[in-house]
């Protein structure tokens, strides 16, 4: 049985009005499928984790989500696309909060990405 080989990756994002996202994923680089894609809440098919945190333009922390925990994703609305032989994020993303006063990053990855806060009337508003 060969051991599990975890890899760790990074991603950043920031905004026109630089409002900036980083996140961290995990996954078991002996197991993965060659394009990770992963959505909805539950058991993930590849990721053993992933982490996002939102930054106001000033660079100070605003939001912290733990997307992906123990290989568990935590939100119905979670959607993440990663190709390992490129290292690249494609397609949809939608990582971070789905509950009013939360923010959320959603979008097509190479056309114009999203930082939405959800508003307490469960508008949606634009941040960057």
């Amino acid at each position: 049985m060969t051991p599990a080989e975890a890899v760790t990756r990074d991603f950043q994002w920031t905004g026109s009005t630089g409002y900036s996202v980083r996140g961290t994923f995990s996954y078991d680089e002996t197991t993965a499928t060659k394009i990770i894609s992963e959505k909805g809440a539950g058991q993930t098919n590849n990721l053993k984790s992933l982490t996002v945190t939102f930054y106001a333009p000033s660079g100070e922390p605003i939001h912290q989500y733990e997307n992906v925990v123990d290989g568990k994703s935590q939100g119905n609305y979670f959607e993440f696309n990663f190709d390992p032989a490129t290292q690249q994020l494609f397609g949809s993303i939608d990582l971070g909060g789905e509950q009013s006063g939360e923010l959320f990053f959603k979008s097509t990855v190479n056309q114009k990405l999203s930082l939405i806060e959800i508003e307490p009337s469960g508008d949606e508003h634009l941040q960057g």
